[in-house]
């Protein structure tokens, strides 16, 4: 069974705060993935906190 890392809002939030996703891609991009909540949830802080808009758009999205 493959190996996924899911990603959850906190560690969305805190790399895309301070812009810094590549370090997440370029150590585990292949298997990364997050939930449609979460995304939800870190789109609604980009709205209303500054978070970086297009941090997350390769990460996959799971249901």
């Amino acid at each position: 069974m493959p190996v996924v890392l899911l990603l959850d809002n906190t560690i969305l939030s805190n790399f895309g705060q301070v812009r810094r996703p590549d370090v997440l891609f370029d150590l585990w991009s292949a298997v990364m993935a997050t939930t449609r909540p979460v995304m939800d949830e870190y789109q609604n802080g980009v709205i209303s906190r500054s978070l970086a808009i297009y941090a997350w758009v390769n990460v996959s999205v799971l249901g």
